[in-house]
């Protein structure tokens, strides 16, 4: 078995991973987190059974300020930006 947590990205997207190996590879992301960090693997599994994974393209909006927000985005890769509309213009206030 792959050591999943220490694998090169580009070796784990070249094949698909089985069911046991995406729950060590969502808990291995969850743990680079500061939020997760120090959380039981208990914890983590709870955790990432009740993620979905999305892909995303550029320039997609994933959410609109005042939106209720009952979702947690965990960037694994690429950029965002967050940007906030003032008088019909749009602002960059961060690109992360």
């Amino acid at each position: 078995m792959i050591d999943l947590l220490n694998a090169p990205l580009a070796e784990l997207k070249s094949r698909k991973a089985n069911k046991e190996e995406q729950a060590l590879l969502t808990n291995g992301l969850l743990r680079t987190s500061s939020i997760f960090h120090y959380c039981s693997e208990k914890t983590l599994s709870k955790v990432s059974r009740l993620m979905n994974r999305a892909e995303f393209k550029q320039g997609e909006v994933l959410m609109h300020e005042g939106d209720p927000q009952h979702k947690l985005f965990i960037l694994k890769e690429g950029k965002l930006a967050r940007l906030r509309v003032v008088d019909n213009q749009i602002h960059q206030v961060c690109e992360e």
